[in-house]
């Protein structure tokens, strides 16, 4: 019994002395799936310091914190053992513009994208409706209208009478 207690105590110890040992901070943030979102923004969302310890670094909340960006849809966050840590994204892609006083983006699902471009507003459809509330960047616009408004587009999308065909 004394020598299994001696061994827990060594055991927890050493882990201790690993799990914060400078071989294991993070030296490098891989970011793989970004087009719009800059890689930059991606690891500042993720708060990720100089001397973090990899076998210390929550990838649950990392996840968390990259996927409140407006354009990331998915992220999968990863240890690369022994330094590394890799994010993958999978960005949102703008369907339409919402036209309610400013022209906004938004996907297929009616998350709310960003303020569009002129360029952009040029080349998607636009859903005009208006909106029953102020909404923020990368909320879910709920309203009938603009969900109908998707659907239509997703059938004519489907469609092979639309296929190779551009819908403005």
């Amino acid at each position: 019994v004394p020598s299994l207690g001696l061994a827990i105590i060594l055991g927890g110890g050493l882990f201790w002395f690993i799990r914060d040992h400078a071989a294991f901070h993070i030296v490098a943030v891989r970011v793989y799936g970004t087009e719009r979102v800059p890689q930059p923004e991606l690891i500042q969302l993720a708060q990720i310091d100089g001397g973090t310890s990899l076998l210390r670094a929550d990838v649950e909340r990392i996840r968390a914190r990259i996927k409140r960006h407006p354009w990331i849809r998915e992220a999968l966050v990863r240890r690369v053992y022994p330094n590394e840590l890799e994010i993958i994204v999978y960005e949102r892609r703008p369907t339409a513009i919402v036209a309610s006083g400013n022209a906004y983006m938004i996907d297929s699902e009616g998350y709310l994208l960003s303020q569009a471009t002129p360029a952009e507003a040029a080349n998607l459809p636009r859903l005009v409706a208006r909106l029953s509330h102020t909404a923020a960047l990368g909320e879910r616009l709920t309203e009938p209208a603009i969900q109908a408004g998707l659907r239509l587009l997703s059938q004519a999308y489907d469609s092979p009478f639309f296929r190779d065909t551009v819908i403005s």
